[in-house]
């Protein structure tokens, strides 16, 4: 569980960056990836493009482009295919339906697990996927999809490097980005196996709007 005093230390830094300068920092995090980690790199920018998607177009402003409201439907789409899959899983005593292995960040050394939970609830009910540290304390990013149809994001690397090249998005538990929590995810099932973006009908999803 999150410090009241961290997690409120990171609130008011993303709540900052929402108001000047959040794209720029998404850029910057996108980029953060060495280029030879271009498959991390593409993962990201399909985040950070979906995010910039809610800033520039909230769901439900007025004059929203017809190509936003088809890629919102794309990811959707996509996100109902990976529920239903998941549906069918197993689901442990404590709501876990997938787990990783641990893993280490080959750039900063830090070691996460990955992991979707499920919540219960109605309508299928609730759905967690998350990035979490080898203790499963800390979130590093999470992404809920709530059955009544909301969602939140939280995107926070606390290591170092973010820090020094203003790479932390310092976001927790944000309602402001319901495409970028799905596209989330999206790539967290990708992240553990439960869809393959090798393939051309789930590649399109995610990929970037043509301007």
């Amino acid at each position: 569980m999150l410090s009241m005093d961290r997690e409120s230390c990171s609130q008011s830094r993303g709540e900052s960056l929402i108001g000047a300068g959040l794209i720029d920092t998404l850029k910057r995090w996108s980029s953060e990836r060495p280029w030879v980690m271009m498959n991390q790199r593409r993962v990201r920018t399909h985040i950070a493009n979906a995010m910039t998607t809610d800033i520039l177009h909230p769901v439900g402003s007025p004059n929203v482009p017809v190509k936003v409201e088809k890629y919102r439907g794309r990811v959707d789409g996509t996100v109902r295919h990976i529920i239903h899959h998941l549906g069918e899983m197993p689901i442990s005593e404590d709501g876990v339906v997938i787990q990783s292995q641990l893993i280490r960040d080959k750039v900063t050394g830090t070691e996460f697990i990955a992991r979707i939970r499920h919540l219960g609830g109605s309508c299928g009910g609730s759905w967690v996927s998350e990035e979490v540290d080898a203790k499963g304390n800390r979130i590093i990013s999470q992404a809920v999809l709530y059955d009544n149809g909301e969602s939140e994001l939280t995107l926070d690397y606390s290591h170092q490097r973010y820090e020094k090249t203003e790479a932390n998005l310092h976001l927790l538990k944000r309602r402001e980005f319901p495409t970028g929590s799905r596209v989330l995810f999206a790539n967290h099932a990708a992240l553990l196996g439960i869809i393959d973006w090798s393939r051309k009908t789930k590649r399109a999803v995610v990929r970037t709007m043509e301007k």
